[in-house]
C-alpha cells in the first residue's frame, strides 16, 4: 500500500464581520499588505508554521499547518488578535 504524508492543510472560514484591511495592518504586529498586490493582510507564523490571509469580507484562508491540532492553534491566534 501506498503511505500517504499529510504536508499542508488549507483551511477557510469566516469571521461575522467586514474587516477594515488598512486598519488591521495599522493595528497589528508583523502584518503584510499590499493592497495593490494582494487584497488582504497577511499573517505569517513562525510555530507552527504557516500563514494567514484576511479579506475585508471577513473570509480568512489559512495555509500551511500540517494537522488539526496546528489548524486549531493557528485558528484561535487568528481569532486572539
Amino acid at each position: 500500500m501506498t503511505e500517504v504524508q499529510v504536508e499542508n492543510i488549507i483551511v477557510s472560514f469566516s469571521v461575522s464581520c467586514s474587516l477594515d484591511l488598512p486598519q488591521l495592518a495599522e493595528d497589528l504586529p508583523d502584518v503584510q499588505y499590499q493592497p495593490d498586490t494582494a487584497p488582504a493582510v497577511i499573517l505569517q507564523f513562525s510555530h507552527p508554521h504557516s500563514m494567514a490571509a484576511l479579506s475585508s469580507t471577513g473570509t480568512v484562508m489559512v495555509t500551511g499547518p500540517k494537522n488539526m491540532e496546528e489548524v486549531h492553534e493557528v485558528v484561535s491566534m487568528i481569532l486572539d488578535r
